[in-house]
């Protein structure tokens, strides 16, 4: 399995964790997000 790691800023991490809380984690919140972007909706 493959690692993917990105560098943001502070507040967009705070936002993207309060949002991945409802869905299940950051880690599955970013798998949903690149299998979007690679498959489309």
């Amino acid at each position: 399995m493959q690692h993917l790691s990105t560098h943001i800023d502070d507040r967009l991490a705070e936002r993207f964790s309060a949002l991945a809380h409802v869905h299940g984690g950051k880690s599955a919140l970013l798998r949903h997000l690149v299998r979007l972007a690679v498959d489309g909706p």
